[in-house]
């Protein structure tokens, strides 16, 4: 009979709480249970000092939607850290116009950068005759007739 109190109290303590603080509150479950569990033990003449929640065993159910929500809070993080890293691009972007906008030459000076990594690399480079730098294939069609130079790097 005492084993079958027992078992209804932990039940009735463990039934009375939320998942999350069945969970992260082991120690004060444990000091309500030995209250409730001390009192009915005391009806059969047995002192009890200490009851606690050895292993707490869930139903496939609710393993199932603590993984579902674990891996909905894993994919909103990713989402935000996503979003976190699109806008620090955009505003490099901005940042970027803002300087080209700002100093011309900058864009001149990242045009010979492209110049120098495409002549390394081999490839062919068709430099325009407004000064950009339209990129073509290696076995691209010949230049515009605007006056443009080919460079042929291998």
């Amino acid at each position: 009979l005492l084993y079958e109190e027992i078992q209804l109290a932990a039940r009735e303590t463990v039934a009375s709480r939320p998942l999350d603080e069945l969970l992260a509150q082991r120690a004060e479950i444990n000091a309500a249970l030995t209250q409730n569990v001390a009192a009915k033990a005391r009806e059969y003449g047995v002192e009890v000092s200490q009851v606690a929640i050895k292993d707490t065993v869930l139903s496939n159910r609710v393993r199932e939607l603590l993984m579902k929500e674990v891996e909905a809070k894993r994919l909103a993080q990713a989402a935000l850290v996503s979003a976190r890293e699109e806008v620090a691009a955009l505003r490099a972007l901005s940042n970027a116009a803002r300087l080209a906008r700002e100093n011309p030459e900058l864009l001149r000076l990242r045009e010979l950068e492209v110049a120098r990594a495409m002549s390394q690399n081999g490839g062919t480079l068709v430099l325009g005759a407004n000064g950009a730098l339209p990129l073509a294939p290696k076995n691209a069609a010949a230049a515009p007739q605007t006056g443009a130079l080919e460079m042929e790097s291998e």
